[in-house]
């Protein structure tokens, strides 16, 4: 029964906002990107441990090559041995083969090429001393080493446990020679840089050795170099701060308090990217010794807030990544008390409390970590580089914090802990590395993880030793294992960028899931049992991918199991796919003759569609962030032509840590783009049971068809991919074709994804889960597949292609319109009262023009617009902002739409009667209620009305029932207003529930005669208590408030479940951005009664749900969590309401 509103003051005021005018609508802001807590991206913590000691001074690499009488540059270079001044033997002296571009400012520019003949002696010092290289270098040379069969790679020094070097083998004997000796001669050329040859080459040459001298020609220059290159590619998705390897405080003018790597202005102002070059390239050397193990501890213990001294705490989130970027061209040690770098007080490696040292941290534990030579964890080693590691990885940096920093596949932790990644500059150890050594089958580090060698134990003299022991080196690579990092060995300018630039881009990978997932078992078909989830990640960049899974099944019940959807677990990954193929992609666009074309910019000439593409650093519409870095060489590389090329896949132009003309667009992870609200949708087999003419025999046709799954993603483009017909499949992920629709290319927008502050300024180009449907071509007679897809917040386009043949697409039509807002809105593929097959939508969110919200109607072939249906709502300024729509249909053999019905962001439910069904006559828009919360606050109608019939006393009721909610832009997401879940009844009169106009009262007013009932908590659940009787043939519907937990609103479409069930999820968003958005509860309500057969909660939020049957037609509901992960729940049984079959066309969208 009804509750009557009391007569108190309040209430009555209360009363009046139920019966009050509607409130004007408004534009909407559209988030261009996933709405995660409160707009809070958390972002990794970087600490770059700068090595200033004084070998960085140092114009060779490794020390040996130091080793001579005489390695004074300007005297006896006849005498000098050769291996100086040749890169095979030597890390830092002049390589040709090396670019030696200038280094980056804070902003990304490129410091200016030197002056072959006024060349600085250090670039990053302001100075007017000069260096005219033919004059004052003797005509500036360099030896070429001559290769010869079976001879060594360069820099293959190799050394003894005790640190000393192998004389004994020909590489050392070669590089440690003078030229008039037997084993140099023969094996080097010497180069003669002049001014005299003015050939192009020659030019080049000397500017690339005059470039060298300036930037590179030392290991402090060369460090300078490669990081500042390295980073230049990062922005404020990063907190960086910076520390000297000589410096024992947190509190100097030397060191840089982790923040967001941006500099701002105004509010929240700071300069921290110009702060953390300026520190990187102005910082001296010092001479003393190596204490990395103090300042990895120092590091460990910031991070933690127990450094002595320490007010800043760097950690602002209980799932921060935190990690140490560890770059040295030395063997740790402790250092001689007299001289500087001496490891003593806090400066030592000290535990995360400062009680102690850290002592043997990794004896017991099991390979690749332990460094035990004992049994039960004896030898090894204490208080090791690695020990250090270790210990800040393990113990909780952070006991006061919530244990949930995001595991990885090499990082199984969840508490606040430190993650070391190390490069030795031009060292090596005892130990052969290789590039890929986690992943190799043998060699040193593989027999390390099967148990085969331990890790070598740092001996020698630690504390001072002219050259380190090369077991050192062993240490800080065991040091990066331990700490669930990566090691790298440098031997050049170039591969120490490559090893920053690697360790950078394995950090914060902050992804998630942001739609549901799409599912192949819509109806009971055995061994078509397939999953696919997408899926976004933010971090190094935008990408996307979609994964395959299928069920398992249980072999009694033969209920469906949820597969594991952990990273590698996949049958197949369409990233994966699509980053690794070889051949050509087949990208199309649709040309004005409405035929398709390969996206080429040549084609897009000839169809005069190439002004969205043409940019150029000289314009003033579309031009690129990154401009003011780039050379005028590089400059004249931004252009339509490429630009296209770069969208289509090439590489070739990506920006990297080197800086040359070729590299003018963003660096992309993946070729595919992100899906942040778009699902994929399945399609094999012809999947309806249509009653009509001739489509008996088109199914039969098609009852072998490929598997594909159809997809639209943020980088423009609609995807297809092939599915496989097994699990061994090698096509299984392939992209088959993409499409890039007219609305993205009118868009003027996706020269933005070239951009190199894309990640901070995502554009959700084509954002919308398109449909498939079955059609008949009464001009071809014949039946189509069909697949018409919106753009989301992408644009105002709605598509449609011919995919009967999934490998031959066809375009039929693409449409926009005036009076058309950003297509959020489904399209529903259904037919008229005259048989002709249509696709209806609404007019959407921010449909400007005259604002008034519509149903539009097209012919489903050719795109004619057929009909438009107008409200009375809305007007130029204050849009009517209509959300998704459902059509009722009489059965699922004839897929004829009686009436529409849709809801918009006023709260109301409106009914399209687009072929003058029902009262009153002719096409119009009736609204069926008002959606207001207790205080007259209009509530947001997003998702697609469901629609269900119940039975009584004979007598059939039509059934509405919707949420309400939105979560459209970060604003939304601080929204506590209590939002509610309806079913009303459509009697099908030409007036709505409580009136008409502006004197419609609101649906929980007492005049509008629902039942109110009432959620409670129970026992860990949710229901209804008490159930209040629903009388359908007296009374109008009912509703429940979701009122348990603040902010709690329905944003995504519920799913039909068959018998009078209908599951709706709710969306709680959280302050805490670690919470993966908020939680989540599913609810699973009997729709004529009104009560909640089934409650569950999530942790996280759901991105969407689905309904999947087994193979004994066993109902499950399918829920996607934007952490990625997927759960069944079992349909609710016992329901005596009976209904008739879901009178959704849409159903089928996989959404």
């Amino acid at each position: 029964m009804t509750r009557p509103l009391a007569s108190s003051p309040a209430v009555l005021a209360a009363a009046l906002a139920l019966t009050a005018p509607l409130a004007p609508a408004q534009m909407i802001d559209v988030a261009q990107g996933p709405l995660n807590a409160a707009g809070t991206q958390v972002k990794p913590n970087i600490m770059f441990i700068l090595d200033d000691s004084g070998s960085m001074n140092f114009e060779f690499m490794p020390d040996e090559v130091g080793m001579t009488k005489d390695w004074s540059r300007d005297t006896q270079r006849g005498e000098f041995m050769v291996g100086y001044w040749s890169a095979q033997c030597n890390g830092v002296a002049f390589d040709p083969s090396l670019e030696y571009a200038p280094p980056v400012n804070a902003a990304g520019a490129a410091y200016p090429n030197a002056s072959f003949t006024a060349a600085l002696p250090d670039g990053f010092r302001g100075s007017t001393a000069t260096t005219n290289l033919p004059t004052n270098l003797n005509n500036s040379f360099y030896y070429v080493y001559v290769p010869y069969t079976g001879s060594p790679a360069a820099m293959s020094w190799t050394y003894y446990s005790s640190g000393a070097a192998n004389e004994s083998t020909v590489f050392y004997r070669e590089c440690m020679q003078t030229m008039a000796a037997a084993e140099a001669s023969g094996r080097f050329r010497k180069v003669t840089l002049n001014t005299a040859d003015t050939s192009a080459e020659a030019v080049a040459l000397r500017q690339k050795y005059a470039n060298w001298y300036t930037y590179y020609r030392s290991r402090k220059l060369t460090m300078r170099s490669a990081v500042g290159r390295s980073f230049r590619s990062i922005g404020e998705n990063y907190r960086v701060g910076i520390t000297l390897l000589s410096d024992a405080s947190v509190t100097s003018s030397s060191f840089l308090n982790v923040a967001d790597f941006v500099d701002r202005s105004g509010v929240g102002s700071g300069l921290q990217r110009s702060d953390f070059y300026r520190l990187l390239y102005s910082a001296e050397t010092v001479d003393g010794y190596t204490p990395l193990r103090g300042a990895l501890s120092k590091v460990g213990r910031y991070f933690g807030k127990t450094y002595p001294g320490q007010s800043t705490d760097p950690v602002q989130h209980s799932c921060q990544r935190n990690y140490a970027l560890l770059s040295t061209d030395g063997y740790w040690n402790v250092g001689i008390p007299t001289e500087p770098g001496y490891e003593t007080g806090n400066y030592r490696p000290l535990k995360l409390d400062n009680s102690g040292l850290v002592g043997q941290q990794d004896g017991a534990l099991d390979a690749p970590y332990r460094d035990s030579t004992g049994s039960n964890g004896g030898g090894g080693d204490s208080n090791s580089l690695a020990d250090v590691a270790y210990h800040f990885w393990n113990e909780d940096l952070r006991p006061d914090m919530k244990d949930n920093v995001p595991a990885t596949e090499r990082d199984s932790a969840t508490h606040q802990h430190l993650t070391t990644f190390t490069v030795g500059l031009g060292v090596r150890g005892t130990l052969t590395y290789d590039r890929n050594y986690l992943t190799q089958t043998s060699g040193d580090y593989a027999d390390i993880v099967a148990g085969r060698k331990q890790w070598p134990v740092p001996t020698g003299t630690k504390d001072s030793s002219a050259y380190g022991d090369a077991t050192h080196i062993d240490d800080l690579w065991h040091a990066a294992v331990n700490g669930r990092g990566q090691y790298f060995s440098a031997s050049n300018p170039d591969s120490l960028a490559d090893a920053i630039s690697t360790m950078i881009s394995e950090i914060s990978k902050d992804s998630g899931s942001g739609a549901g997932a799409g599912t192949s078992t819509l109806t009971p078909v055995t061994g078509d049992d397939w999953i696919f989830l997408p899926s976004f990640s933010s971090s190094p960049s935008w990408y996307g991918d979609i994964r395959a899974f299928r069920f398992a099944s249980d072999p009694l019940t033969g209920a469906l199991i949820a597969p594991d959807t952990a990273e590698g677990k996949e049958i197949w990954s369409a990233r994966r796919k699509l980053d690794a193929r070889a051949e050509p992609r087949r990208i199309l666009f649709g040309k004005p003759d409405g035929t398709l074309a390969d996206f080429t910019y040549a084609n897009l000439q000839a169809a005069n569609l190439q002004g969205s593409f043409d940019i150029a650093c000289t314009a003033t519409k579309s031009s690129l962030s990154q401009c003011a870095m780039l050379s005028d060489a590089a400059k004249a590389k931004v252009n339509g032509p490429n630009l296209v090329s770069y969208l289509r896949g090439d590489t070739s132009l990506y920006m990297s840590q080197k800086i040359t003309e070729n590299q003018v667009f963003r660096t992309r992870s993946s070729l595919l783009g992100d899906f942040v609200n778009s699902s994929p949708v399945y399609l094999a087999k012809a999947p309806f049971k249509y009653a009509d003419a001739g489509y008996s025999a088109f199914a039969t046709a098609q009852a072998s068809r490929l598997k594909m799954i159809y997809a639209a993603a943020n980088d423009g483009m609609l995807h297809a991919f092939r599915v496989g017909e097994s699990t061994t499949d090698s096509t299984g992920g392939e992209e088959a074709w993409a499409f890039v629709p007219r609305g993205v290319i009118n868009g003027e927008s996706m020269w933005r994804l070239a951009d190199t502050t894309y990640e901070a300024n995502h554009r959700n180009l084509l954002d919308a889960t398109p449909v498939i449907g079955d059609v008949y071509d009464s001009t071809t007679k014949q039946w189509r597949t069909i697949l018409v897809g919106g753009m989301g917040a992408g644009g105002r386009y709605y598509y449609a292609l011919d995919i009967t043949s999934p490998l031959q697409p066809q375009l039929l039509w693409e449409f926009t319109d005036g009076n058309l807002g950003l297509t959020f809105g489904n399209p529903v593929i259904t037919k008229n009262a005259a048989g002709r097959w249509v696709v209806a939508f609404t007019s959407g969110l921010n449909n400007v023009g005259d604002g008034i919200g519509r149903l539009f109607v097209l012919d489903a072939v050719d795109g004619r617009l057929l009909q438009r249906v107008a409200t009375p709502a809305g007007n130029a300024t204050a849009p009517n902002n209509l959300g998704r729509l459902n059509a009722w249909v009489a059965s699922e053999t004839d897929n004829t739409a009686l009436r529409y019905y849709a809801g918009d962001m006023q709260g109301s439910l409106w009914r399209f009667d687009a072929d003058d069904r029902v009262a009153p006559s002719g096409t119009e828009a009736v609204r069926l209620g008002r959606a207001l919360d207790a205080n007259g606050t209009p509530q947001p109608i997003v998702g697609m009305p469901l629609l269900t019939e119940t039975t009584t006393n004979g007598v059939a009721t039509a059934i509405i029932s919707f949420g309400t909610g939105r979560l459209t832009n970060i604003g939304d997401l601080a929204s506590t207003g209590v939002q509610s879940i309806y079913a009303i009844k459509d009697t099908l009169q030409a007036t709505g529930i409580g009136g008409s106009g502006d004197t419609q009262v609101a649906l929980r007013h007492r005049d509008a005669n629902l039942v109110q009932q009432t959620l409670v908590t129970s026992t860990g659940t949710r229901r209804v208590d008490p159930v209040n009787p629903v009388d359908w043939s007296l009374q109008n519907g009912w509703y429940v408030d979701l009122s348990l937990s603040s902010g709690e609103r329905v944003v995504l479409d519920g799913v039909p479940l068959g018998s009078g069930v209908l599951a709706y999820a709710s969306s709680i968003p959280n302050s805490d951005p670690c919470s993966s958005g908020g939680s989540a509860w599913l609810y699973q309500f009997d729709i004529g009664k009104g009560s909640v057969l089934a409650a569950t909660s999530y942790s996280s939020l759901l991105v969407g749900i689905g309904r999947t049957v087994d193979s004994k037609g066993n109902i499950s509901v399918v829920a996607t969590a934007r952490d990625q992960s997927l759960s069944l729940a079992a349909s609710s049984a016992g329901v005596t309401t009976k209904s008739n079959r879901v009178r959704r066309t849409a159903w089928r969208e996989l959404n």
